[in-house]
């Protein structure tokens, strides 16, 4: 074979080659662009399976049973359409009442109420009013028995569902517990000052100092007035303040109370104060007419090392 036969040789070889090379390499190029069409078709159901399922929990496909109606001069005969109401948010609101207070006897309003909301099947014995307060909101089922939604989370989700905001500007100043180097003071209904136990607590220099008055709360109450029944207790660390200008417990605040009577059988050991939209804490009212001895332990979640008891009379 001669030289000029080699070199043709070759070059039909090298050619062969690069043919074959190039289909091999259109193949694999393919087969990876396929598999990154069923990658993006799988992720593509996957976000809408989880789209539909997210959009599937916020919609409301329970059964229209109500008209919420918003009174803005509290007239009854100025009722003015705002919304149809469904089950579920029936359901929601009948759990805020067995959740929050009843009001005992009879609860008498001037006006109308801010906010109706009255049935579709036109029985006007079944309806709920609502009257919201600076810190609370009335609700009135059935024009006869008054229940306060007092709780923090549940007045906000009511303020959600009628569309609207609290009444007053409430201005909220938070009390730095890392700069408070003594257990603050403590009142009751805004106006009685309860009375300083045992404490855990750091000082201006971060050293942790205790403090026990040795007392058993009966001695120590001795000559402090009592609270008087007509409102249940309200926990805060205002002191005749007014509504627009609010000294609060920070969040991370928790508060535990016991209830005991020397006179009577009575003992509530170590019940959670619920925080209220203000920052005050709702607790509970005995309804035996007696009087009472409150203990109140405050701690903080994100202050472990901080405690505090206090303790008030109160009589029913």
């Amino acid at each position: 074979m001669n030289t000029r036969n080699l070199i043709i040789l070759i070059i039909i070889a090298f050619v062969v080659l690069c043919i074959l090379f190039g289909i091999i390499y259109r193949n694999q190029l393919l087969n990876s662009n396929k598999n990154n069409e069923n990658s993006n078709i799988v992720d593509v159901n996957i976000y809408n399976e989880t789209s539909d399922s997210i959009k599937n929990e916020e919609i409301d496909n329970s059964e229209k049973v109500a008209k919420l109606y918003n009174l803005p001069d509290n007239k009854i005969d100025n009722m003015q359409f705002s919304k149809d109401i469904t089950q579920n948010t029936i359901d929601k609101i009948e759990s805020m009442l067995k959740s929050n207070e009843q009001l005992l006897g009879m609860f008498s309003y001037t006006n109308a109420p801010d906010y109706m909301i009255e049935f579709n099947n036109s029985n006007l014995e079944r309806s709920f009013g609502f009257r919201i307060f600076n810190d609370s909101i009335a609700a009135i089922v059935n024009l006869s028995t008054t229940y306060l939604i007092y709780r923090e989370d549940d007045v906000k989700q009511l303020l959600e569902l009628l569309d609207e905001g609290m009444r007053y500007n409430l201005n909220y100043t938070e009390i730095d517990i890392n700069k408070t180097y003594i257990p603050p003071i403590i009142y009751i209904n805004d106006e009685y000052e309860a009375v300083l136990g045992s404490y855990t607590w750091k000082d201006e220099q971060g050293n942790v100092t205790t403090g026990d008055l040795k007392q058993d709360p009966k001695t120590l109450l001795k000559d402090k007035e009592a609270v008087n029944g007509f409102g249940v207790p309200i926990i805060s660390i205002n002191a005749n303040n007014t509504e627009y200008n609010l000294i609060t417990l920070p969040n991370s605040t928790k508060i535990s109370y016991s209830i005991y009577a020397d006179n009577i059988d009575y003992n509530i050991s170590k019940k959670d104060a619920e925080r209220m939209i203000n920052g005050s804490y709702h607790t509970y009212q005995p309804n035996i007419l007696s009087e009472y001895i409150y203990e109140i332990t405050i701690t903080f979640t994100d202050s472990p090392g901080l405690s505090a008891t206090y303790y008030f009379k109160y009589k029913v």
